[in-house]
């Protein structure tokens, strides 16, 4: 038997008995934290297949009106904007701390079911997630909002009416 962290591979493994999306067995949400400090928080890692010339547009984009938290790799493009805090590589513990202080979280897109997606997940976070990467159909979730990889002008628009939306609410 194969044990897989997300169902990626499924395809690949036709007829074996194997166990996927393990990382959501026993999971748990937690109640949602009513003091947000950040619209979005965002997990970077300087890797080409994750999408992050994309991601750090939308960034780039939004930051105007929003704030924004980056955890894991560091980001220079954007040193000296004051609604973007990067925090760097951070223990888990203090990124459970800044998931619970945001409104929603902005995943790359070539994993739904990363450790921080779950993470923010666990966290009663919204995610920002790629379209292309739908999840599998036994995972029940309303907390994953889709967006277009390959269409930023779209994407932004999206991101913008949710975050303003939820604005309305909170005041």
């Amino acid at each position: 038997k194969n044990l897989f962290s997300h169902n990626q591979f499924k395809k690949y493994f036709r007829g074996q008995r194997n166990f996927y999306n393990f990382l959501i067995y026993d999971f748990k949400i937690h109640k949602k934290s009513k003091k947000k400090k950040y619209d979005l928080i965002f997990y970077y890692r300087n890797n080409r297949n994750k999408g992050n010339y994309f991601l750090l547009e939308i960034i780039k984009n939004i930051s105007n009106k929003y704030k924004i938290a980056i955890v894991g790799d560091k980001i220079k493009n954007f040193t000296g904007n004051l609604n973007i805090k990067s925090f760097g590589n951070i223990k888990r513990q203090l990124v459970f701390k800044i998931i619970e202080q945001s409104r929603f979280a902005l995943m790359t897109k070539e994993n739904n079911l990363s450790y921080f997606a779950l993470d923010c997940i666990s966290k009663n976070l919204e995610i920002f997630s790629n379209k292309d990467l739908k999840l599998d159909n036994s995972i029940r979730t309303n907390l994953y909002i889709y967006i277009s990889f390959e269409n930023l002008k779209k994407t932004i628009k999206i991101i913008n009416e949710k975050l303003k939306e939820t604005n309305k609410k909170n005041i």
